[in-house]
């Protein structure tokens, strides 16, 4: 009877460790001189990078689904800690997020936080999610595909081939945007994306250099 507990006690471990939700950390722009910061992790203290155009690894979302973030984490024995430089809260369901970090005008809160979550039927597989934060609208070129998005607007894409829909997607592609009564292709590349995975990509302005910038993260 014991044994029979402890199996059952482990397979209910192993459960929670298995269905437990991820984050990852997506900097866009600079964020007023914050350069790392840390929190708590499971028992001890992670640190990210928040150098403008870092992507994280995967961290684990905690039970209460909220963590606070300090430029140094403060010591666990003091009892009241002081204000985090920002917090994030994670919606209460099993769905993996990224979450984007870009600076704000308003001092009070000088950074912005943004969940985007990893959910297959708003986001497939063999799709991109192409997030345009700025106040201007974007033109893209994905292959064959000509697309338009609207500022501060997020659309769906999906990525297929004309001639082989089956194949995964490897073609050119082209963003662009108005700039001073002219276009500015910002960005040309190619990109690759299997089938089974999909592409978020956030499109920021860099105001202190004048450019426009494009992330991205492939997404299992």
């Amino acid at each position: 009877m014991k044994n029979k507990i402890l199996y059952l006690l482990i397979f209910y471990v192993l459960g929670i460790h298995l269905n437990a939700k991820h984050f990852r950390v997506m900097v866009v722009t600079d964020l007023n001189e914050l350069n790392s910061v840390e929190f708590f992790d499971k028992g001890k203290i992670s640190k990210i990078n928040l150098a403008k155009n870092y992507v994280s690894g995967k961290f684990e979302v905690p039970s209460n689904n909220t963590i606070c973030f300090y430029e140094k984490f403060p010591d666990p024995s003091t009892a009241v800690k002081p204000k985090p430089n920002f917090t994030v809260k994670f919606p209460k369901n099993n769905k993996d997020t990224i979450v984007i970090l870009k600076s704000s005008d308003d001092s009070k809160t000088p950074i912005d936080t943004i969940i985007i979550e990893e959910d297959n039927k708003t986001f497939p597989q063999s799709s991109s999610m192409i997030y345009n934060i700025m106040d201007k609208p974007v033109l893209a070129k994905l292959g064959h595909m000509k697309v338009k998005i609207a500022p501060n607007e997020r659309k769906i894409v999906e990525l297929k081939n004309k001639d082989e829909p089956d194949a995964p997607f490897n073609k050119k592609v082209v963003f662009a945007a108005p700039r001073e009564g002219d276009i500015d292709f910002f960005y040309s590349t190619y990109w690759y994306v299997p089938k089974t995975q999909k592409l978020f990509c956030v499109i920021a302005e860099d105001k202190i250099n004048g450019t426009y910038e494009l992330n991205k993260i492939l997404v299992d």
